[in-house]
């Protein structure tokens, strides 16, 4: 089957041999390329050569000639003068380029749109943790289990267990169980969650009735709590019991309560609280300390 390009060369050459044979030694008239394609855009109910021809004749007498035939041509009419093709004003569709709104057509800026400096925000890499380093498997099945969770449900909650599970040591601090206690106070009906170690506190003399949920819980605490009538759950099991997080309670431990975190800063200067890294405070430990700048700092 023909295509369009060639069903519509073919028109104009019968057009051209039309021409030739009435005796018109000139055939440049026949219009090519993008004015063959603007030409029959006028005429799209016109498929036959020889009503293309009839135009050509007209024009071929050197008369002005007006298309009447409104339903095929519109309101614009093409007009032939002097044996030559006027083709109509091309246009932006006629070129292809469609603009937006508000957009010069005589500005052909928008052609060249540079690109846009992004800073140096697109390479930086993003730190939060997508998974734990441990290799335990009991801790990765936690993972699979919460990750699970916090993509089909929408509870924040599990999105927050999640994160910690990722957690280092360092950012999972344990929590004593005086501490525990005073925080669950009046929250007694409530599941205490702390992604982390649970751990005794002889100093607390008597424990309350605590429903505890963490990674792991000492011997000693372990049985404090069960002997005041209280429960420790797994992850696994909070999961089938408060699969949303309601009814929960989530703490973490002291981040900064560490012996390293004191010693964070510079000893002995003025309005620093950092603990130094000394024997004793006698005469031959750090005399010299604030003194001068090669010992330290100086105040």
């Amino acid at each position: 089957m023909a295509t369009d390009a060639e069903r519509m060369d073919l028109r104009f050459t019968k057009a051209a041999q039309v021409l030739e044979a009435l005796g018109d030694e000139e055939t440049t008239m026949v219009p090519t390329g993008d004015e063959k394609l603007r030409f029959l855009s006028r005429f799209p109910d016109r498929p036959q050569a020889a009503e293309v021809i009839d135009y050509f004749e007209l024009s071929r007498a050197g008369k002005d000639v007006e298309v009447a035939d409104a339903e095929s041509v519109g309101e614009d009419s093409l007009r032939f003068s002097d044996t030559s093709f006027r083709s109509p004003e091309p246009d932006l569709m006629d070129e292809r380029i469609e603009l937006d709104e508000g957009v010069d057509a005589e500005d052909d800026s928008f052609l060249h749109k540079k690109g846009i400096d992004l800073g140096k925000k697109h390479h930086e890499k993003k730190r939060a943790r997508t998974a734990p380093k441990s290799k335990d498997v009991y801790l990765q099945l936690l993972c699979k289990l919460y990750r699970f969770l916090a993509r089909r449900t929408d509870s924040r909650f599990n999105a927050v267990v999640l994160k910690r599970l990722f957690m280092s040591r360092v950012n999972r601090p344990p929590m004593a169980i005086s501490r525990l206690a005073r925080y669950m106070k009046g929250k007694e009906d409530k599941i205490a969650v702390i992604v982390g170690n649970v751990t005794d506190d002889n100093r607390l003399l008597e424990v309350p009735k605590l429903t505890v949920a963490a990674l792991r819980v000492t011997a000693t605490a372990r049985a404090r709590i069960l002997k005041a009538g209280g429960e420790i759950l797994t992850f696994d099991q909070l999961a089938l019991r408060a699969p949303l997080g309601k009814g929960t309670v989530l703490l973490r431990g002291p981040k900064n309560a560490r012996e390293a975190v004191k010693h964070f800063g510079v000893p002995g200067k003025p309005r620093s609280s950092a603990k130094p890294y000394v024997q004793s405070k006698g005469r031959k430990f750090e005399r010299a300390r604030g003194r001068r700048a090669s010992r330290g700092y100086k105040a």
